[in-house]
């Protein structure tokens, strides 16, 4: 147990843990910290709303003995949300669906990134909170474009990274590259390896949505929940996204690739801290011949992204987002200095540099 943990934070691992596990057993009725109040209950729901596991933790408390139940008022606020998130999967899910298939009718192959290729991993895939549609269209990022347009979507101004297209009331970033490679060679030399390794013929649902390959996803899932890390904080979600990802594709990954990528990026103190995290608490179930894990930076990481102090990702102006993330990176220099390895005025002159000297990147 971290020291610095409190009873909401345990309690919150604790069922976050029972959700996104398979298995269920006797010890799902009962809490290891016994009963709690009606004020650490609010606390609880307040921290899993902010984590983005509010329909995985509710799930879990309604598996709990009565006796131990939140407040009544509290059950019902929570559930109605949960119950809503749940309801937005499947609208989200077919208006994907409907979009891909139009791309395929115009013969572009769609790629899912995360989201809902994320949550068929999870025992109840409607639960995991999910906002955006995260795609790949190849080289025909720019023909997506277009063709999203004449079926109807909006195409909103945005960064080099990705499109945005607002698609009957949802969000879609349709993904120019997959890392942030501006002014920034070691991540350039890994979206050339990410490009070659995406490949997969496994569709979604018997879909025209295919899944990345495993090791693209892993890749991928490491890049983006580091980049979160860096700039504005992770949330619960991205360390279950990790657990269930990994529990069901471990033996699809090659770790030892995986590991050399990290070290050449930069990304290996931060994979073995949260290797760490989800070993302790959310019933990571790999070898540790098969992934690194150390918990040296793992409490101060956890604290980190249970609090969520530093959320920039509602910003919609680009230099507005960008100032923020500069404040965020002063803020939490630790990060840089400790866990990345580039300290973080080096970054702030690379994330400079770039926007200035590389505006328009290629690989």
């Amino acid at each position: 147990m971290v020291a610095d943990i409190n009873k909401t934070y345990t309690v919150l691992l604790e069922l976050t843990a029972r959700a996104i596990s398979k298995e269920r057993n006797d010890d799902d009725t009962v809490l290891s910290c016994g009963a709690l109040s009606a004020e650490e209950w609010c606390s609880v729901y307040d921290a899993a709303v902010r984590g983005g596991v509010c329909a995985l933790v509710w799930d879990a408390v309604q598996r709990l003995d009565k006796a131990l139940w939140p407040p009544r008022e509290l059950r019902l606020r929570w559930g109605v949300g949960a119950s809503m998130i749940a309801a937005g999967y499947d609208d989200r899910k077919a208006k994907i669906f409907e979009l891909t298939d139009r791309w395929a009718e115009a013969g572009i192959k769609t790629y899912c990134l995360k989201g809902l290729a994320l949550s068929h991993y999870y025992p109840k895939p409607e639960l995991r909170e999910s906002g955006d549609f995260d795609c790949w269209l190849g080289g025909d990022f720019e023909r997506g474009n277009e063709e999203a347009v004449s079926f109807g979507a909006k195409q909103l101004p945005h960064d080099y990274r990705h499109s945005v297209l607002m698609y009957k009331g949802m969000k879609v970033e349709n993904h120019r590259y997959f890392l942030t490679i501006r002014g920034d060679k070691r991540n350039k030399s890994l979206e050339k390896y990410l490009r070659e390794a995406i490949a997969c013929d496994r569709r979604i649902d018997d879909s025209n949505l295919y899944y990345p390959s495993s090791m693209f996803h892993a890749m991928f899932l490491t890049m983006h929940a580091l980049n979160h890390f860096l700039y504005e904080g992770i949330r619960l979600r991205h360390l279950c996204d990790w657990t269930c990802f990994v529990n069901a594709e471990r033996e699809n990954v090659d770790w030892d690739e995986f590991h050399k990528w990290c070290e050449m990026v930069g990304a290996a103190r931060f994979v073995a801290a949260v290797n760490a995290i989800c070993g302790q608490y959310l019933g990571f179930k790999v070898p540790e011949s098969a992934v690194n894990s150390d918990n040296r930076y793992s409490e101060r990481i956890l604290i980190d992204t249970l609090e969520d102090w530093s959320r920039i990702s509602g910003i919609s102006d680009l230099w507005r987002y960008r100032m923020a993330k500069i404040r965020n990176i002063i803020a939490s220099r630790w990060k840089f200095n400790e866990v990345y390895d580039r300290n973080f005025l080096s970054s702030i002159v690379r994330s400079v540099v770039g926007i200035v000297a590389d505006p328009n990147p290629e690989i």
